[in-house]
C-alpha cells in the first residue's frame, strides 16, 4: 500500500501541474494590456536576456522580476513588450472531401461568391480556382490573439483521443534549453510517426547545434492530432477566424557569451508544409516587434489611452519610443534592419537600440518595414470574406508583409518605415515618438497578370521545408548596431564559424550547483575563451554585498568544490572571469544563482535512464555513494510492482542496468508510464520512464 501511495502521489502532482493553465490573463477593463503567457525559459548566456516561448512569440514577461528583453542582462531595463513571427501565404481552398473549389463567377464578389468542387456538376476547366491568402501570427499586437500553438495546448485538453497523452506530455511540451547542445531534443520529424509530437523531451546526448546556448521550441498553426475547431487562443479569439496554412515550425535560437557576439540572439526557423496535396505559394515572413523601452515593470500595470495617436498615461517607459529602418550596407554585408529606441533615453536609463533583421543564405528577396500606433494594427480577422469595405483587403497583414499599404489613404494608418514615405531614404526614423511598433518582412517575387509565375517566388511543396534566420540585436549606438547586423549576417553565412577567438573575452556561464555532502557544493561553469583566472564567489543570500567571498581558480578550470558552508540556509553564487589582469583588466560576471543547502543524512543518489522514451529496452543508470543494501524496482502507473531489477549490497559507484521492457514473468509490458524506485540504505528516489511502441 505504501508503494502505491508514493507512486500515485507523484502522478497526482504531475496532473496538478498539467491542470495549471499557462495562460494567465488580466480580466480587468479593456484599456489595460492583458497579461500574457507565463513562459519561464529565457536566454541569459550573453549580454541580452531574452524570453522565448513555444507559441511563436518572444518577450512578454508579465512580472517585474523577469526579463522580457533585458539589456544589459541583469540591469532591470527592458526593451521589449512582445515580439512575434508572422507567416503569410496562399493555398487552394478545398471542400471536406479534399476537392479543389472553383468560383462559379468569373469575377466573384460578396454577392456572387458561390463555388463548385472540381469534377462536380457545374464545374468546367475554365473556372478560376479559389486561392486563399492567409496569415498565421504568433501574436497580434493590438489584440490578445495567438495562432501558433504547441502540440499540447489547452485547446487539445478536451479531445478524448488526446486526453491520456495530454496528461503525460503537456508538462514536457516546453522550451528546451541546451548548453553546448546538451541535452538534445527528440529528432524533429513531421509527421511524427510515434504520434506524440513532443520533441522537447530531452535526450541524454549532445546534439550538433551551433549555439553556445540553444533554446528549442516546436509549434503549429493546425492541430497535429486532428482536433477540430478554431486553432487560436486569447481573449480576442471570439472576433477572429483563423484559417491555418497547415505549417509546423521548428524554432532554434542561439546565444553566445563571447565578445562581438554576446549582444545578439540568432533565430533559426524551419517551416514545414504539412498539407498532403497543396503547395504553399508566395510565402512572406514578418517580424513584429513592440519594443517598450524602459525600466522594467509588470506589463499588466501598463494602462493606456489614445490621445493624438500616441500612448499617454500608465508607464512613461513606452510612450516616447521611435522606430526606424536602415537600408544599404558595406562591402562586409548588408544592413537591412528595423529598430526601436527610447527617444530621450530616459536620462541615460535606456540608451540602447534594439534591432531585428532577416538573413537568408542563397536568397535575394524583397524586404519591407512598416510602423503604426497602438490600436491601429492590420486586420485579418475574417480572411475569407469578400466584404472588404472599409478595407481594401481581408488580409491587411499579408499586404503589409508584401509591401502594400492596405489603407485607402496611403501612409495614414500604416506608415512606411523602410525608406520613409517615398521609400528612398537610406536611414529613416519616424518623426514623432509614441507607443510605436514595427513589422519588418521578407517575401519573394509575386505573380502579376503579365507574369503569373515569376522567378524568385517562395513556395513550399507538400512535405517540404523552408528555413530562414532572424537576428534580434542590441547596441548602445547606431554605428555599433550596424556592425552587429554585419556580424550576424556573416556568422550565419559562414555556417556559424566564430573564427579565431584567441584574445576575445567571454562571459562565464554558471551551469550547475549541486550538493553531495553536508556543507559542500559542487559548482560547474563554462567559458568560450580562457581568462587569466576565475573567481568563484558566494555569500549567504541575505548578507550584504560586502560579504561576497571569492576563491581564485585557474582559467583552465571549469568546476570547483566549496566546503565549510552552513546547511539549512540560502546562498548566492556567481563566477567572475578576469581577462588581461593588470592595467587593461576586463572583469565579467555570470548570472547570480541561489541555492539552498540541505542537511543530508545519507549522501545523495542519482538515477536516470536512456533512451527515454524507449522501445523496447532502456538502460537505467544509478549512483551509490555509501556501502549498503540497494534495491531497484519498476512499478506501473497503478503502483503495482512490475519487476525487481536489483536487490543486493553495493559499494559506492555508478551502476548501469538494462531493463528489457518485460515484467517478472517475461511478458513484454504495454506502452505507458513506468516508475523505477531506487532504495539505498533506506532512502528512496523515484524516476519516471516512458515506454512507447
Amino acid at each position: 500500500m505504501k508503494k502505491q501511495i508514493v507512486i500515485l502521489a507523484i502522478l497526482m502532482l504531475a496532473l496538478v501541474l498539467t491542470s495549471t493553465s499557462i495562460f494567465a490573463r488580466n480580466d480587468n477593463s479593456t484599456n489595460t494590456r492583458p497579461k500574457s503567457f507565463n513562459i519561464s525559459q529565457f536566454h541569459d548566456a550573453g549580454s541580452i536576456w531574452l524570453r522565448g516561448s513555444n507559441y511563436g512569440f518572444i518577450g512578454s514577461a508579465d512580472d517585474a522580476t523577469s526579463p522580457s528583453l533585458e539589456y544589459p542582462g541583469g540591469s532591470g531595463v527592458d526593451y521589449l513588450y512582445q515580439g512575434a513571427i508572422w507567416i503569410g501565404g496562399k493555398k487552394y481552398r478545398r471542400n471536406a472531401a479534399g476537392l479543389k473549389l472553383y468560383w462559379i463567377a468569373q469575377n466573384p464578389t460578396a454577392d456572387s461568391s458561390a463555388v463548385v468542387a472540381e469534377g462536380e456538376y457545374g464545374w468546367n476547366a475554365g473556372l478560376k480556382p479559389v486561392i486563399d491568402t492567409l496569415t498565421t501570427i504568433g501574436f497580434d499586437g493590438d489584440k490578445d490573439l495567438y495562432e501558433l500553438l504547441p502540440a499540447y495546448n489547452p485547446l487539445e485538453s478536451g479531445n478524448e483521443a488526446v486526453y491520456n497523452k495530454y496528461a503525460i506530455y503537456n508538462p514536457q511540451d516546453v522550451v528546451l534549453k541546451s548548453i553546448y547542445s546538451y541535452p538534445s531534443p527528440q529528432p524533429y520529424v513531421i509527421p511524427d510517426t510515434t504520434g506524440i509530437y513532443c520533441f522537447s523531451i530531452p535526450v541524454d546526448q549532445t546534439g550538433n547545434e551551433p549555439g553556445f546556448e540553444t533554446l528549442s521550441a516546436y509549434y503549429y498553426d493546425y492541430s497535429p492530432f486532428g482536433t477540430t475547431g478554431q486553432r487560436d487562443w486569447g481573449q480576442s479569439r471570439s472576433s477572429n477566424m483563423h484559417v491555418p496554412l497547415n505549417i509546423a515550425v521548428e524554432q532554434k535560437s542561439y546565444a553566445y557569451p563571447v565578445q562581438n557576439y554576446d549582444k545578439m540572439i540568432i533565430f533559426k526557423f524551419t517551416l514545414h508544409n504539412s498539407n498532403e496535396a497543396d503547395t504553399l505559394y508566395d510565402i512572406s515572413i514578418g517580424s513584429y516587434m513592440d519594443c517598450d523601452c524602459g525600466q522594467r515593470v509588470a506589463k499588466s500595470e501598463k494602462s493606456f489611452s489614445i490621445n493624438d495617436g500616441c500612448l499617454k498615461g500608465g508607464s512613461s517607459s513606452f510612450s516616447d519610443d521611435v522606430s526606424g529602418y536602415i537600408m544599404g550596407g558595406t562591402n562586409e554585408g548588408s544592413y537591412e534592419f528595423a529598430y526601436s529606441r527610447d527617444a530621450d533615453g530616459d536620462d541615460g536609463i535606456t540608451p540602447a537600440l534594439i534591432g531585428s533583421k532577416f538573413i537568408l543564405p542563397d536568397y535575394n528577396l524583397n524586404r519591407s518595414a512598416w510602423y503604426w500606433q497602438v490600436g491601429s494594427g492590420p486586420d485579418d480577422f475574417t480572411p475569407l470574406s469578400l466584404v472588404l469595405s472599409p478595407h481594401k483587403t481581408a488580409n491587411e497583414k499579408y499586404w503589409l508583409m508584401t509591401d502594400k499599404d492596405p489603407n485607402s489613404v496611403p501612409n495614414q494608418m500604416f506608415k512606411n518605415l523602410k525608406g520613409g514615405p517615398d521609400g528612398t531614404v537610406l536611414e529613416y526614423e519616424q518623426p514623432a515618438p509614441c507607443d510605436t511598433r514595427f513589422m519588418t518582412s521578407i517575401y519573394g517575387n509575386l505573380p502579376t497578370i503579365a507574369n503569373p509565375s515569376p522567378d524568385g517566388r517562395i513556395n513550399i511543396n507538400p512535405g517540404s521545408d523552408f528555413t530562414f534566420y532572424m537576428v534580434v540585436m542590441a547596441a548602445d549606438n547606431m554605428d555599433n548596431l550596424k556592425q552587429r547586423a554585419l556580424d550576424a549576417e556573416n556568422l550565419v553565412l559562414s555556417n556559424f564559424d566564430l573564427g579565431n577567438m584567441q584574445g576575445l573575452t567571454s562571459i562565464p556561464y554558471l551551469s550547475s550547483i549541486s550538493q553531495r555532502y553536508n556543507g559542500t557544493v559542487d559548482i560547474k561553469w563554462a567559458s568560450y575563451t580562457e581568462p587569466g583566472y576565475f573567481e568563484v564567489m558566494y555569500k549567504p543570500a541575505e548578507a550584504p554585498a560586502s560579504q561576497w567571498q571569492a576563491h581564485i581558480v585557474s582559467g583552465t578550470t571549469e568546476d570547483y568544490q566549496i566546503t565549510g558552508l552552513t546547511d539549512g540556509i540560502d546562498y548566492k553564487f556567481k563566477i567572475a572571469s578576469i581577462f588581461n589582469p593588470g592595467a587593461n583588466e576586463v572583469y565579467l560576471e555570470s548570472v547570480t544563482k541561489e541555492f539552498t543547502l540541505e542537511s543530508i543524512e545519507v549522501p545523495a543518489t542519482r538515477i536516470s535512464n536512456y533512451p527515454n522514451p524507449f522501445n523496447p529496452q532502456t538502460t537505467i543508470v544509478y549512483d551509490v555513494t555509501k556501502n549498503g543494501k540497494v534495491k531497484l524496482t519498476v512499478y506501473n502507473i497503478k503502483g503495482q510492482e512490475v519487476r525487481k531489477l536489483v536487490d543486493e549490497a553495493k559499494e559506492p559507484g555508478r551502476y548501469p542496468v538494462v531493463w528489457d521492457g518485460r515484467d517478472s514473468q517475461g511478458t513484454q509490458v504495454a506502452s505507458g508510464i513506468y516508475f523505477c524506485r531506487l532504495s539505498v540504505v533506506g532512502k528512496d528516489k523515484v524516476h519516471k520512464m516512458l515506454m512507447l511502441k
